[in-house]
């Protein structure tokens, strides 16, 4: 009976596999898992650095591929002092929007 494993412990399986150096465990499990098409990008992600780490371009390349296919990107990070920038503009913009005169 096949069990369905949640995103998360696709991506801590992948993480525990870098920290410890079981990149053939990674390796192992890696098209069994991919099969499951992931929601997250966080598996693909650390199995593509694993496959890099390893110098294998080829399956990162692979990897990539996969993740595009599926439709399933890692949201770029920002930082606390440009969220609150974007927060400022969107206030100035909501002001202008009501009629409200802006300083």
């Amino acid at each position: 009976m096949p069990i369905e494993v949640p995103d998360s412990i696709v991506g801590a399986f992948f993480n525990g596999c870098k920290i410890r150096g079981r990149k053939d465990l990674a390796k192992t499990r890696a098209q069994d898992i991919l099969n499951m098409e992931l929601k997250k990008p966080g598996g693909y992600v650390t199995l593509s650095n694993i496959y890099a780490a390893d110098g294998d371009w080829e399956e990162v390349e692979n990897v990539r591929k996969m993740m595009k296919e599926s439709n399933n990107h890692e949201k770029p990070g920002y930082s606390w002092l440009e969220k609150m920038n974007l927060l400022e503009r969107k206030e100035k913009v909501m002001k202008v929007r009501k009629g409200k005169v802006m300083k």
